[in-house]
């Protein structure tokens, strides 16, 4: 078991490496540097305060534009450098390790689960080790990775669910009502999962059959979940017009607008 679990700390290595590049700013200019009168309107507009947000600059794909060039496109509307986008970072690094990493470890699990034993014991591992490390995270982390901030009630999740079928829904910074709760459900679904795979590990559970059936019924469990929570996050991206996904690589959504809830 030791083995195993030092196996998965080094299979988590990775994405600890890809969030630390995912992270490197596409803009090497310092934001002090150029921030003209327009953007200054779009955050005074959306009420964003730059210190608590941590805005860390305007992008666009192109490139970034520096403060000494025309601020005007020419047809003679305002535009702010680099698409007039004012973006800020809201997923820190150790946040999308979670969750990428248990996307991986989850799939890999459930493709090995009946010819790679050992593949399949050491998934199990990272998931769980995942989890412990995101508990911790969800109380001492910073402001959206923190459970305080998107952990709603009863209420405020069904009103939420139906405000999307309205298509009346805001736009939430962090994680939305629905999302949140979608957050627990999967952060107990693998746990279920994990600890039920760990007792068929013990020789007096190894043959129980009820543990058996447990582990596979948590392990299709998860399988919904993840296609529900798919499906939200595809739903979420084309209402509010932004990649949720590509967020959780980047760490960088929109800023909040007037209609928005930061």
């Amino acid at each position: 078991m030791t083995c195993k679990i030092v196996l998965a700390a080094v299979m988590m290595l990775p994405f600890g490496t890809g969030a630390a590049l995912a992270d490197e700013e596409d803009c090497h200019v310092p934001m002090a540097r150029w921030q003209p009168r327009s953007a200054v309107e779009r955050m005074a507009e959306a009420r964003v305060d730059p210190a608590t947000l941590g805005i860390i600059g305007l992008k666009r794909e192109e490139g970034c534009k520096m403060p000494e060039q025309d601020d005007k496109l020419q047809n003679g509307k305002s535009s702010a450098p680099c698409g007039g986008e004012i973006m800020v970072r809201v997923w820190d690094p150790l946040t999308r390790v979670f969750h990428w990493g248990l996307v991986t470890s989850f799939a890999v699990a459930w493709v090995s689960a009946e010819y790679w034993d050992d593949l399949h014991e050491t998934a199990g591992y990272v998931a769980a080790s995942l989890i412990a490390v995101r508990l911790v995270w969800g109380l001492v982390g910073p402001r959206y990775a923190r459970f305080t901030q998107f952990i709603k009630g009863s209420k405020a999740i069904i009103g939420y669910i139906r405000a999307m079928i309205d298509g009346s829904e805001r736009r939430y910074i962090g994680h939305n009502p629905a999302g949140a709760a979608m957050i627990v459900l999967l952060i107990l679904g693998m746990l279920g999962t994990a600890g039920s795979g760990w007792m068929m590990t013990l020789p007096e559970y190894s043959h129980v059959r009820w543990v058996k059936d447990l582990h596979e019924v948590m392990a299709n469990g998860m399988l919904f979940l993840v296609a529900l929570h798919v499906g939200g996050v595809v739903l979420a991206s084309w209402r509010h017009g932004e990649n949720l996904a590509r967020a959780m690589v980047t760490g960088r959504k929109k800023s909040a607008g007037h209609n928005d809830i930061a």
